[in-house]
């Protein structure tokens, strides 16, 4: 039963769309991250990177085309491949294209994000290196500090840490609405709704919760009570954390403004956007609409 729930085609492409849509988001979220990082107050050498974000980027295409492949793989023969067992559903699946996963799959992919932590590792080889030759500790070399963010990035795409690997697998779920619950009343929430009884009717609670979560991030209005967001903006979870959640409030504040000045008609008086709603079924109305 839950199963067919998500069965349509419909229902595919609706998560396709929505979570490509989000991994685009998280990647313009980056730069902006990185912008930040040249301002002064927020600046810092741990903080995010451009090239960090550039990688993100490129990583995100080649691991949506990785995704695609491993679709066909997965509707082909029925066995999950590729999202290290990521799907909508809380409980094991037998067969993938009867699952949701297939979605995941396209969008989760692990490159971007393994990109982006192997960057960071080069990142701070690099500087290691030019702080020892500032120090005197090293001879002055002008290829010192590439030549150590390669071995870096490449050792860490190869053999990533503990610490890259989880930070990859959390970064995989939030992209997917399947991280956990935040401590607190969404626990307590989310173990009374993984009841197999009360899941027969809301299967996919968690889902739901985490798009409620990631819109608050980006909303300024709920991030201001969002305990995690105002940590992140003290900058007690560190300087990524900081650039990272004021990017995010940056980008959603800019998003409503823009989509809700078109939907209220605030927008320039010769704009060719404006945001009407669907129009009526009837059809003499809806051409009576379309003639307006």
């Amino acid at each position: 039963w839950i199963n067919s729930r998500l069965s349509s085609p419909i229902t595919h492409i609706v998560n396709v769309v929505g979570n490509t849509g989000f991994m685009a988001m998280r990647t313009i979220e980056l730069f902006g991250a990185a912008a930040l990082n040249k301002v002064p107050g927020l600046r810092s050498r741990d903080g995010v990177m451009f090239n960090e974000a550039f990688h993100y980027a490129r990583g995100t295409g080649r691991g949506f085309m990785l995704g695609l492949r491993n679709a066909k793989t997965s509707a082909i023969t029925g066995v999950p491949t590729g999202a290290d067992g990521l799907s909508k559903l809380d409980m094991p699946v037998n067969r993938a294209i009867h699952s949701s996963n297939l979605p995941d799959y396209m969008t989760a992919g692990k490159h971007n994000i393994l990109e982006r932590y192997s960057v960071r590792a080069g990142n701070k080889a690099r500087f290691d290196i030019e702080d020892a030759i500032k120090n005197g500790q090293l001879k002055p070399s002008k290829t010192a500090g590439k030549e150590a963010f390669d071995r870096a990035y490449l050792n860490s795409m190869k053999n990533p840490t503990s610490e890259t690997v989880d930070n990859i697998k959390n970064s995989m779920s939030e992209g997917t609405f399947q991280a956990d619950m935040p401590d607190g009343i969404l626990t307590s929430m989310n173990k009374v709704l993984n009841n197999p009884n009360i899941k027969f009717v809301i299967p996919f609670h968690k889902t739901v919760m985490n798009i409620f979560l990631e819109v608050g991030k980006r909303n300024p209005l709920m991030a201001a009570f969002m305990p995690s967001v105002q940590k992140a903006i003290r900058g007690d979870l560190g300087p990524v954390a900081r650039q990272t959640a004021l990017s995010k409030i940056a980008l959603g504040t800019s998003l409503m403004t823009g989509f809700g000045s078109m939907a209220y008609g605030t927008a320039e008086e010769n704009s060719n956007m404006i945001i009407t709603g669907m129009a009526p079924t009837n059809k003499a109305e809806r051409e009576a609409f379309y003639r307006k």
